[in-house]
């Protein structure tokens, strides 16, 4: 997936009116469960690259549902 504001994702965070108070790492984990919920994923493994891997886990630290984290305390 792209995050917002970056590659295909709409609004893109270049354009002039582009809100990035709604770009925060809270936003981006809430989008990754909601992507999560839309496809009926029951576990998952999330992974990234540079800036990816660290909303990875930050997603694996915040995630609130039961035995769906592992090697995360």
């Amino acid at each position: 997936m792209d995050q917002r504001g970056c590659g295909r994702s709409v609004p893109s965070a270049a354009a002039p009116d582009c809100d990035l108070s709604q770009n925060t790492t809270e936003h981006l984990i809430a989008d990754l469960e909601a992507l999560r919920e839309h496809l009926g994923i029951q576990a998952w493994l999330v992974s990234g690259v540079s800036w990816g891997s660290t909303l990875a886990l930050a997603y694996a630290r915040r995630s609130r549902l039961p035995g769906h984290r592992r090697g995360a305390p």
